[in-house]
């Protein structure tokens, strides 16, 4: 803040959404309710930007795990956090197996943007546990910020004797006003993010070339375990 500028840094994001796969559905909390919202399927959306963020929970500290969110997994700086405090600070690779980072994963922070009635809202999925690997497979075969994206299904999996259900991303054509009013949305959002980088400095060297969804792919390793999404955080 300072003089001319007294005002807090607000996520332009009005709803922050995850997969909840004992639901089948997505859900955000909703401040002024006190509650889970849930959002049936269908699920349509166009994609703003990509970011890469922490979230779990920790057994140890009996609280959810966040942290800032980054572009560039490689070389910019996690700092994780626990209602006790700071728990990590560092490069992805070198913080995930610190036994303070016991229960925390890797999320994709994806900016997008949604009809509600007759408006456009922003909002952020928090794409983690049993959605994060139809997501990866899904971006690397489409191009996410040319046309719309819709979930209208779902498919099980299994992990031992754990069922899991995944949502189905699928490409959908985009209309023009809704083209239009995303591209307004972004030049906000990117207003915002580039606000939140230098509130935060949070990049151990600078990366010139990183730009709008340049975040890197994370791998198989990444993926949480499939059922971690149930998990109170």
């Amino acid at each position: 803040m300072s003089r001319s500028n007294n005002t807090e840094l607000q996520n332009p994001a009005k709803r922050f959404i995850e997969w909840k796969s004992d639901k089948k559905c997505f859900v955000y909390y909703d401040k002024e309710k006190a509650e889970q919202v849930e959002i049936k399927l269908p699920v349509r959306f166009l994609a703003l930007d990509t970011l890469s963020t922490i979230k779990g929970y920790s057994d140890n500290d009996n609280s959810g795990f966040w942290s800032n969110e980054i572009r560039d997994l490689k070389n910019e700086s996690l700092i994780v956090k626990t209602q006790k405090g700071e728990c990590a600070k560092g490069l992805y690779e070198n913080i995930m197996g610190n036994k303070d980072m016991t229960g925390a994963k890797y999320y994709q922070s994806l900016y997008a943007m949604m009809k509600e009635g007759k408006d456009y809202i922003m909002v952020n999925f928090q794409i983690g546990g049993s959605a994060l690997g139809q997501w990866i497979e899904f971006r690397k075969k489409n191009k996410i910020f040319d046309g719309a994206i819709e979930i209208k299904t779902m498919i099980e999996g299994s992990k031992g004797k754990t069922v899991y259900n995944m949502p189905v991303f699928t490409k959908i054509p985009v209309t023009e006003e809704a083209e239009t009013n995303a591209k307004e949305m972004d030049q906000e959002l990117q207003e915002y993010l580039t606000a939140y980088f230098r509130k935060n400095h949070t990049a151990v060297e600078t990366i010139a070339h990183v730009t709008r969804g340049d975040a890197p792919e994370p791998t198989q390793e990444f993926i949480p375990e499939e059922n971690s999404d149930d998990l109170p955080f």
